[in-house]
């Protein structure tokens, strides 16, 4: 709702409740999850890299919680423009079979990266 409203209010108040829910249960890597999507969402809407590096923080809990969760942060870190560590996660990812190559290739995080040699050969060695 936030991110079709663009609010930043009912962001905050998603914020709030990510919080509350990791407080309760500081192994909830769902909310960890969640709250870093919401993050990044409003950090493309602001334009705010400090917003995506938030978002990245809590991808990176996601993952000491869930080794297997790898996908949003590799999106992290392309968003990020940190190629290495991006290309390191997605290919966790694609070697783990937690997401799908074409989910990726229309994925909007990796808009940047289409056109580059590195991220095609991931793409390829996994088709």
């Amino acid at each position: 709702m936030a991110r079709k409203k663009q609010d930043e209010n009912l962001f905050e108040q998603a914020f709030e409740k990510f919080e509350k829910a990791t407080q309760i249960n500081p192994e909830y890597a769902t909310a960890f999850d969640g709250w870093g999507i919401a993050l990044s969402c409003l950090a493309k809407i602001k334009q705010d890299e400090n917003l995506f590096e938030q978002a990245l923080e809590k991808w990176e809990k996601v993952y000491e919680i869930n080794p297997k969760k790898l996908y949003n942060l590799s999106c992290g870190y392309a968003l990020l423009g940190k190629k290495e560590q991006a290309l390191h996660y997605l290919e966790e990812s694609l070697k783990n079979k937690t997401i799908e190559i074409d989910f990726v290739i229309n994925d909007d995080d990796w808009k940047n990266y289409l056109a580059d040699k590195d991220f095609i050969d991931l793409i390829d060695k996994y088709r």
